[in-house]
């Protein structure tokens, strides 16, 4: 099906490649040398974001050196918030500490 919609060929016909991984830019800037890559990260700058006099961790009482982890977005099955739901038994066995919070309209 890739030959009829041409969907092989989206990389090389985009006006630009935005990659969220470092290892994913530098292998695209290589093989598309001609094309636009630029390296996109995702994520929030901890520098200018992490510390707030107000923090979250105040606000629900979780220990200072408790780990906070934040999912930020609509609640969705198409964004698979239930996937992390899966996975806390074993993050919590792993990290004691760490608290989850999803944060987002329904």
């Amino acid at each position: 099906m890739g030959f009829v919609f041409g969907s092989r060929r989206v990389l090389q016909d985009s006006s630009a490649i935005l990659c969220p991984d470092f290892t994913e830019y530098e292998l695209l800037k290589n093989k598309y040398p001609n094309q636009r890559v630029e390296y996109f990260p995702n994520g929030v700058d901890i520098e200018k974001f992490g510390k707030k006099p107000h923090s979250l961790k105040r606000v629900f009482q979780i220990k200072e050196e408790s780990f906070l982890m934040t999912i930020v977005g609509r609640i969705d099955p198409q964004k698979n918030q239930s996937f992390i739901l899966e996975l806390m038994p074993r993050l919590i066995a792993s990290i004691p500490n760490i608290h989850l919070l999803i944060v987002g309209p329904v």
